[in-house]
């Protein structure tokens, strides 16, 4: 979906689109198989390259009913880094209209958990907090959470690179890509099965909603 144009998937989209699906998929077969009641929604972004999809997604109400919404990002790494970070480095391009990204702590904190008893170090500094994005949208609108993955590329193989393109095909960026999605598939489980859980991940989310209305001065 959505690869850039002369380049390919060189913002790896195919890998974001993968993770989705898995993420749906697991949830699903969980539900099915405990016999939970719940939803999962599973959105494709249109025109997620300088059209800003999600903003038009929100303002359609596809988000609406949602209690949380996940979904993750590959980002550059040294060769053997792969699936090491959860919040690491990814250059997304500024568009007019894009908001920060407000990642949810509760959430975070439970992909970081995860991620850290079974694949690896999670790095904290090195993230995607500050980048702007159609998702940053969604994040101001309901408790979300964004995290990056490393996959190994070139020097100089950032996204919107012909280097990353090739790195975002690798076998080893695909195992990377499984492993955050599982993280992010538990940690949706948790949401719907867990009240405490998800009353948390509402508090944090309100909670960031006040600091913005006082810096703002709302």
């Amino acid at each position: 979906m959505d690869a850039l144009p002369g380049v390919g998937h060189a913002c790896g989209h195919n890998l974001i689109a993968i993770s989705g699906v898995g993420v749906s998929i697991a949830i699903k077969k969980a539900l099915e198989k405990f016999n939970i009641s719940g939803k999962v929604e599973l959105l494709g972004t249109p025109a997620e390259e300088g059209g800003n999809g999600k903003i038009v997604l929100l303002e359609k109400g596809a988000y609406k009913d949602m209690s949380a919404c996940l979904m993750c990002h590959p980002a550059p790494g040294p060769v053997g880094a792969a699936g090491l970070a959860a919040g690491c480095k990814v250059v997304i391009d500024t568009t007019a209209g894009t908001f920060d990204l407000r990642q949810n702590s509760v959430l975070g904190g439970e992909v970081a958990n995860i991620i850290t008893a079974k694949y690896g170090s999670v790095d904290y500094e090195w993230g995607i907090k500050s980048a702007s994005t159609d998702f940053g949208n969604v994040t101001y609108a309901l408790p979300s959470l964004h995290p990056g993955f490393a996959i190994p590329t070139i020097k100089d193989g950032g996204n919107h690179t012909a280097g990353f393109e090739q790195a975002a095909a690798t076998t080893v960026a695909h195992y990377a890509c499984l492993d955050v999605t599982k993280a992010l598939a538990a940690t949706g489980i948790r949401v719907l099965i867990d009240d405490e859980f998800l009353a948390k991940a509402k508090k944090a989310y309100d909670e960031d909603v006040e600091v913005q209305n006082f810096f703002a001065g709302n």
